[in-house]
């Protein structure tokens, strides 16, 4: 009846609603209690494997061992109650006890404990054994090299287990740990450990930032994860190996492989680039020493071949500098781009220092245009001879024998000429003295000869002008006829007296004078010849003391000066300029006579002082310079001429100084 009632009640749904949902819910409990629970042993400190982590709904147990482990219980339909330790001789206690049915350990965990009847069912995940070493030992890449190290590895007993007979125990660090092994070995305490897990080892390197430490070699071996329970509880074991042969089956072991060993635990970044840095740092340091012997080759070939050329250039320029001829280096256009000391020689004073002339500029002017021809002549024929005059860098001129060829040169560059001179001054002084020679002793027998054939007549003859002048013998008309005849005969008398003196030169007699005054002198004893000529005198420098004969000297002076005035009769103003001059350093004194007369032809300029040269003169005998020459080559001078043309003449005359010492009276 109540039943009746109260399915007459209003609200019939509901109340059918609430009592199917009581009757899962206790259906659902009912279930839950029919459910085998199954309590294991975990380790707490196998990170990745197993490990806490903190959550919602407080501290949990995560790991891919635990995911794992969740699939097997699913599959046998029972339930698993972990039992947390991170102590592997508690969970043995455990075991023993009956307080735990399954060990989560490994059988290298396991095996040192000695459980008898003890059976152990891999679950598909495998720990792979790796060494690690501290970052400053460089001498540990494999599993040969451990001997001698100090190694450690967890638990010492368990060495029977491991390939390692090499080792001594004395090299043995036994650890409980990896976090201990991996804090000894950054620590620097020990040379290595064998870490029975990578990841396990990466994790805490990661966690704890163990900088010192890096992963070497290669893999040892794979450890498998497993279940230990009592060998016995056959019923147990059936159920464990159905399931786990169903977890594998299904591919959960790989989604929880990629779901957990995916995740990288990083290492320092010269833990994971150490290798290849080390490959590129090897490399480049290879590449550099060969870089650097090369390199130093090179500069040792370089240093060689320097030094040979260095060698070469030296005897080249030795041999250049050393030769007695004088080398110039030229351009068309006279310039000197090159020589050796011996044509340093000829270079006038005062030039600015690394300044070279043009080889024009060391002839005299009236030579300039044979210097370009003869440049010419060597650029267009590759190359030439010719003797040449250059000046004296003191004064004077030198008689230079110059060869010349052409030099080769690269496409684009400027031709050059190579000039090789010889100063043959004195070999042509010798020369001409030799035909003066030649010509003194053909004079010398002339003179003998004139001597006694003429100068016998001529005093008779001269005898009887006096006679007949002295005695009036003739008519006034006769008078200026005689006396005509009697200055004849005096210049015929002198005429043979200067060849008889040539013949036999007298020794002259020196004694110390002033040039400058003896000038004076004879300016003015030949007040007549010159009184229609404008003299100009100047001197320059010091006194002109010098050691001579004055009456030679004034003999020359006076030859000079005639034949001076004689150039510049036909010359509207008439003017000579005498210079004398004593150059600053020199030992010596230069008279310069200079006049504004016809000139002298260039080719006469050496011939003028030979005997009997007279220029086409209607008058004398042609021996006045050549007598002058011999008086002041006697005088251990020199005497010059310099003239163009209708330029005018200048006669030079350089003769020894007189040295005053300032310490002597």
């Amino acid at each position: 009846m109540k039943l009746v009632h109260y399915l007459k009640s209003p609200f019939p749904a509901v109340s059918i609603i609430l009592s199917f949902c009581i009757i899962l819910l206790v259906a659902q409990n009912l279930s839950a209690m029919e459910k085998e629970i199954y309590k294991i042993g975990i380790p707490t400190d196998k990170a990745p494997y197993s490990f806490t982590a903190w959550s919602k709904s407080g501290i949990k147990l995560r790991g891919a061992y635990i995911d794992v482990m969740t699939q097997i219980a699913h599959h046998m339909g029972v339930e698993f109650q972990y039992v947390k330790s991170g102590n592997p001789t508690m969970m043995i206690q455990l075991f023993n006890e009956k307080k735990i049915d399954i060990i989560g350990m490994t059988l290298e965990q396991v095996f040192p404990y000695h459980i008898k009847n003890l059976t152990t069912i891999p679950v598909g995940l495998n720990m792979t054994s790796w060494i690690f070493v501290n970052h400053c030992c460089k001498t540990i890449v494999c599993q040969k090299d451990l001997p001698g190290k100090r190694v450690s590895i967890i638990g010492f007993e368990a060495l029977g287990l491991w390939p390692y007979d090499m080792l001594d125990v004395s090299d043995i660090f036994p650890v409980q740990t990896p976090l201990e092994g991996l804090t000894l070995l950054n620590e620097g305490r020990i040379h290595a450990f064998i870490a029975p897990s990578e990841e396990i080892a990466s994790y805490i390197i990661h966690k704890h930032g163990f900088e010192n430490v890096r992963r070497v070699g290669l893999a040892l071996r794979k450890i498998p994860l497993a279940l230990s329970l009592d060998r016995e509880d056959t019923r147990l074991t059936g159920q464990l190996l159905e399931a786990i042969g169903k977890t594998m089956s299904s591919g959960s072991i790989r989604q929880i492989e990629e779901k957990w060993y995916g995740v990288e635990f990083k290492r320092s970044f010269f833990e994971k680039y150490s290798r290849l840095v080390f490959s590129v740092i090897g490399f480049t340091v290879l590449v550099l020493g060969l870089v650097v012997i090369w390199n130093n080759e090179l500069k040792r070939q370089v240093k060689k071949i320097t030094a040979q050329y260095r060698t070469s250039e030296n005897r080249s320029r030795n041999l250049i500098e050393s030769s007695p001829d004088m080398i110039f280096v030229v351009d068309r256009a006279a310039r000197i781009y090159n020589m050796n000391r011996e044509a340093q020689a000829l270079m006038p004073k005062g030039l600015a220092k690394g300044f070279l002339p043009r080889l024009t500029d060391m002839v005299p002017p009236a030579d300039k245009k044979s210097i370009s021809l003869f440049l010419e002549t060597v650029f267009s024929s590759n190359r030439a001879t010719k003797e040449l005059r250059f000046k004296r860098p003191d004064s004077g001129y030198r008689e230079i024998d110059v060869a010349a060829t052409l030099l080769p040169s690269e496409p684009g560059e400027e031709p050059r000429a190579c000039l090789f001179a010889r100063d043959v001054t004195r070999r042509n002084r010798i020369e001409r003295d030799l035909v003066q020679a030649d010509r003194m002793a053909l004079i010398g027998q002339m003179a003998a000869d004139i001597a006694h054939e003429i100068n016998n007549p001529i005093g008779i003859v001269r005898a009887n002008i006096d006679v007949i002048l002295a005695r009036g013998w003739y008519t006034p008309e006769a008078k200026e006829f005689l006396e005509s005849c009697k200055r004849n005969t005096d210049r015929a008398g002198k005429f043979t007296k200067d060849l008889l003196a040539m013949a036999r030169p007298k020794d002259p007699e020196m004694a110390e004078l002033n040039l400058w005054e003896l000038v004076n002198a004879t300016i003015e004893i030949m007040g007549a010849q010159l009184k229609n000529v404008t003299i100009q005198k100047q001197t320059r420098g010091g006194p002109a003391q010098i050691f001579g004969d004055r009456n030679l000297l004034q003999q020359v002076l006076v030859n000079l000066l005639l034949n001076a005035a004689a150039a510049t009769k036909k010359v509207a103003v008439p003017e000579i300029t005498i210079t004398s001059c004593v150059p600053s350093g020199l030992d010596m004194v230069c008279l310069r006579i200079e006049d504004n007369g016809i000139g002298i032809p260039k080719q006469h300029l050496t011939e003028i002082f030979e005997p009997f040269f007279t220029q086409g003169k209607k008058e004398g005998f042609g021996l006045g310079l050549f007598i002058s020459k011999r008086i002041i080559e006697n005088h251990n001078g020199m005497i010059y001429a310099e003239s163009e043309v209708g330029a005018g003449t200048q006669m030079i005359i350089e003769l020894p100084l007189i040295i005053t010492d300032p310490f002597t009276s």
